[in-house]
């Protein structure tokens, strides 16, 4: 088993899932891939990985993902493009965010949480 790591946000999108950021050296997570936290045991299943419209020129992709795009708004450009920077210096750090589906339960995996590749 792999080791993958919540490291930042984890918040719930009513009706579809939760987004959560992991960081994680695999070639991506597949949709399906179910994670499995250490602290209480619950799962969750990958449903996609979350990239921003705007940015689709720069995210870094891997072929196994499926791609669930996003629109990104602020209220200025200013702002926009501190976090455009700020998704951007994650993923050089290996952290994407990604739209999981708990399995029988409707919890977010807790930040910090290490979670299991299953």
């Amino acid at each position: 088993m792999n080791r993958v790591v919540v490291v930042d946000q984890s918040f719930t999108i009513t009706g579809r899932g939760s987004i959560i950021t992991l960081q994680h050296v695999h070639q991506g997570l597949a949709e399906g891939t179910v994670l499995k936290s250490e602290l209480i045991g619950q799962c969750w299943t990958v449903k996609s990985r979350v990239m921003f419209t705007h940015l689709v020129d720069k995210h870094r992709f891997f072929d196994n993902e499926l791609i669930n795009y996003m629109t990104l708004s602020r209220a200025s450009l200013a702002k926009r493009s501190e976090a455009d920077i700020e998704v951007l210096k994650q993923e050089q750090a290996h952290m994407f965010q990604y739209l999981v589906q708990g399995i029988s339960h409707e919890q977010q995996p807790k930040v910090g949480d290490s979670l299991l590749v299953e």
